[in-house]
Order: C-alpha cells, then structure tokens, then sequence
C-alpha cells in the first residue's frame, strides 16, 4: 500500500476510526462507545476520554499503515469553546440537555420568531438544543463567566482538525445545518450570530470540505506517531458525507434516506425555497460538499424503533425482527384501526406537538401508560406489533419525502440501519409505486465520503475524481399487493393532526 487515509468518524455515541486504501476500500477499523454524562441537570462529553482514544487508536493504525491524509466527519450540532490560547474552556455540551419553553420562547423573542428565523437561515426549530445557534446562548445565559473567557467558537468536526495541525477553520456543510448561525445568500455568518456576540468568535471564511486545514503539528505527531507532513482536511457534516458518494454516482434526480437515530432523507437542489406549511416545521436546507442546497426532513426514526422494540422484546421474550408478513400487513391496514403516534423526542421530527403513543380504535394509549404496564390489546400479537410500527415509520417517511421536495419518479436510495428493514422498504416501494426504490451496499457511507474528500486532497483536486473509483451496488425492491395503503396513511395524518 503507497498511501492509507484514515477517517475519524464521530457518532454521537459511536466513535469509529477507520482505514482506506487508495481505492478507497476498508482494510482496518476500530470502534468504542462514550455516552454523556450529566451534571446538575447538563448533559456534557467526556473530552479527555475521546481524546485519549483519539490518540492512541491513530497511534496504534498509524504503526501499521502508511497514513497520508486524515478526514473527520461528526454528528451535528455540536461545538467547542476557546479561549484566546485555544484551550477549551468547559466541558462539551450534549444537545440532548433539557431546556423550558421558557428558554425557546425567550431565544426567539431576542433573535426573532420561527417562522422568520426558519427562513432567514435555512433552519427550524429542532429541539432542545440541536440547534448550535440555541447552544450558544445556552452557554451564554447559564455559564456566563465561561462565556466571557471565550475567543474562539470551533464546531465539531474543525475542533478534532484542530487538535490535529493547531489551524482553525469553518465548513460550509456544518455551519449550514440547522444552526441558526449561517446567512446562506451572503455565505457569512448570520444576524442571529451577529446578535448572540459570536460572529467574532467564529471562523472568518467559511471554506470547502476537501481543502486542507492544516499539516500535522509536532504535538499531534508525537501523541499518534503520524508524521508532520501528513495533511488534514476540513471536514464535514455526517449526513453530507453519507450523501457525496452519491452526488458523484447519479445523474438522475434522486432521494436519498439515510437511516439512524435520524431519519435523514434528503433531495438535492439548486434553490432554497419553504412553502408555506413547511414553516415551523422539521424542514430544512442544509449545504452539500460542493456548497449547493440540499433539501432536508428529519425525523427521529431509529430512536422511536427502538423504543417500541424494546417494549416488544420485553413483553414477549424474544429478541430479533418478525419478517415481512403480507396477511399481518394486508389485515392491518384494512381494519385501519390500529396505529402508533410519533413523538417519542417532544418537538422533533414533522409531528413536533404529537404526543408519543398507540391507538386501537378509538382509545388512545399514551407511550408513558405503556412503558409502565398497560399494554393495548393487539401488543399480545408480536407481528402485529411490528407491522404497526413499521407503517408509523412508514407514514412518517413518506411526510418527511414529501417536504424534503420528493417528485414522483425520482429515484429512492436507502442507506444506513434501515437498509435492513424490508417491511418498511417493502411499504415505501408500494406507496411510490411510480418510482425505484433501492437499498444499497455502502455499509459505511458517512466514512467513505470523508475518505473521498481526503483523496481529493491529496490529489488537489475535487471529489468527482474519486467518481471512477467506485460503484453503488443496488438492491431493488418491487412494490407489493397492499390494498387501502393511502387510505391507511390518510388515516394515520388524520390522527396525528388531530391530536
């Protein structure tokens, strides 16, 4: 091997540290787990804990591969605060840390309403503090001495470059997504960050993700056993990277759903435009790699699954995923009594005032009754159980599909966690019938679209170099036999509007 790029890919549970050839194959990786901790009701991450795995897993990938180029991609809305030597001046902020409506109703009341903000920069209101935007005033207001202390405001995926070569840096992918802190007409920061007092904190140029941030500092190089000369590129949003190899692969208009925790479906676009029942809700325009729009609806999909398997598992004993029945499916939905309520995460996803729960018939059995014993009668049918939540996640797909800018016709790629769901894929491959759905094989996509962007920059060159270096291996899935599908979904927007 001449040359191995190595990719620090932050979850926000799941730290990966992968390597890739010059074909931009795997040939190694290691993984851990960090949770948050809390702290008088803050929820904060353990960075000397991640860093020292940081460190010494480079250390250890670095002794066995010639590494040329390292890429890091993270989760979002996430950032660290500096003061003016560049060290960090608390502990990182978990955006999961509970907040009032007191504290939303008085950030909006100063940096302005939903509605306006949502089209000023591209950004809703997400939820606690998954807004960076939020978090910083977060900061401000409750640890106000920390506040005053801070210079520099890095987000994630710059502060671990930064660690790396000493150089700070802003990408176009991270501060354009759901921040509140991006003017994407003037490519500058925003006036909610002129108002907040960060503006002077942040990044002057907000750059590409393939440009290099820095070279190894001799620091860096002593604690990973990396060379100097080993360069760092800038970085990028995870959703972003999971989507470049596409960018790269399609030439026909396409969906793609990237699948987690979140769910992430997203439409490339050439113009960011709301309608105006999209405003106030979980829609947003983020930037790809190549600073262009991406149309975005996200909706907490792999939370809420595990949520209620869980509860399943537990109930009945067993621990694994009942296959594709179309007899449970096809008596589901024509009986069309039975559905489960989103809102497992209050204020997120396309449902943001649902409260979590299960209907049979008309009685409504809230997620909390539940998960403390009171069962609706069909949970004793574990099938059941399953097709009912798969045709919630389903129904809140096809919302999210349809508000992201979906058009009949476009193609549809799954990716991630649900890939492996073939209900749910079966379900949407019936609803777009006029479309193709495919699942695909790239089994770390987020990881291979930051190595893409590392081997752009050891080429000085753009990512659609990389465009002949791979293939996107499809599986197709045809629309089944599913009679009163719409009508069900119908059903299930009537119930949920209503509530």
């Amino acid at each position: 091997m001449k040359e191995a790029i190595l990719v620090f890919d932050v979850g926000k549970t799941n730290k990966k540290l992968l390597i890739f050839d010059e074909n931009l194959k795997i040939v190694d990786s290691l993984y851990n787990r960090f949770d948050s901790y809390e702290k008088e009701g803050v929820f904060f991450y353990d960075m000397e804990e991640i860093k020292t795995w940081l460190f010494d897993g480079i250390r250890q990938l670095s002794s066995r591969y010639p590494v040329k180029a390292v890429s890091i991609t993270t989760h979002g809305a996430t950032w660290v605060p500096l003061d003016r030597d560049g060290k960090e001046i608390m502990s990182v902020i978990d955006y999961v840390t509970p907040v009032t409506d007191e504290f939303h109703d008085d950030f909006y009341a100063e940096m302005g309403d939903v509605k306006t903000l949502q089209k000023m920069t591209a950004t809703p209101d997400v939820g606690a503090l998954i807004n960076p935007g939020k978090g910083l005033y977060y900061m401000k207001k409750n640890f106000p001495a920390e506040w005053e202390k801070t210079a520099h405001i890095l987000f994630y995926p710059q502060y671990f470059g930064y660690l790396l070569t000493g150089e700070m840096g802003a990408e176009a992918t991270y501060a354009g997504c759901h921040t509140y802190l991006y003017n994407f007409e003037q490519d500058r920061w925003s006036a909610v960050a002129d108002t907040l007092g960060a503006s002077s904190f942040l990044p002057d140029r907000i750059r590409k993700s393939w440009e290099v941030l820095g070279t190894l500092s001799e620091e860096a190089s002593e604690k990973t056993g990396l060379p100097m000369d080993v360069i760092v590129t800038m970085g990028i949003h995870d959703s972003n990277s999971s989507l470049l190899p596409y960018l790269l692969q399609e030439k026909e208009p396409f969906i793609l759903n990237s699948t987690g925790t979140w769910c992430v479906p997203m439409v490339p676009t050439d113009r960011i435009a709301f309608k105006e029942e999209e405003l106030g809700k979980t829609v947003f325009y983020n930037l790809s790699a190549f600073k262009k729009p991406v149309k975005t609806a996200i909706f907490m999909g792999g939370e809420e699954f595990d949520r209620y398997k869980k509860i399943f598992d537990k109930l009945h004993g067993i621990n694994d995923f009942p296959d594709y029945d179309r007899e449970v499916y096809s008596r589901v939905i024509a009986e069309r009594n039975l559905f489960i309520q989103p809102g497992v995460v209050k204020g997120s996803g396309q449902f943001p005032d649902s409260e979590p729960g299960v209907w049979e018939g008309a009685r409504f059995y809230h997620l909390s009754e539940i998960e403390n014993g009171n069962f609706p009668t069909f949970f004793s049918d574990r099938e059941t159980c399953f097709a009912v939540m798969r045709l919630s996640l389903a129904a809140q797909t096809i919302v999210s599909f349809e508000r992201a800018g979906f058009e009949e016709g476009m193609n549809i790629f799954v990716e991630g966690g649900f890939r492996h769901n073939k209900a749910y894929n079966i379900i949407l491959a019936t609803f777009y019938a006029g479309s193709r759905l495919y699942t695909t094989n790239m089994e770390e996509a987020t990881s291979f679209g930051a190595a893409i962007l590392a081997k752009a920059a050891l080429n000085q060159a753009g990512p659609e170099i990389c465009a002949k270096d791979f293939t996107i291996e499809k599986e197709a899935f045809q629309a089944d036999d599913l009679p009163g599908l719409k009508e069900y979904m119908d059903d299930f927007l009537a119930l949920v509007n209503r509530s």
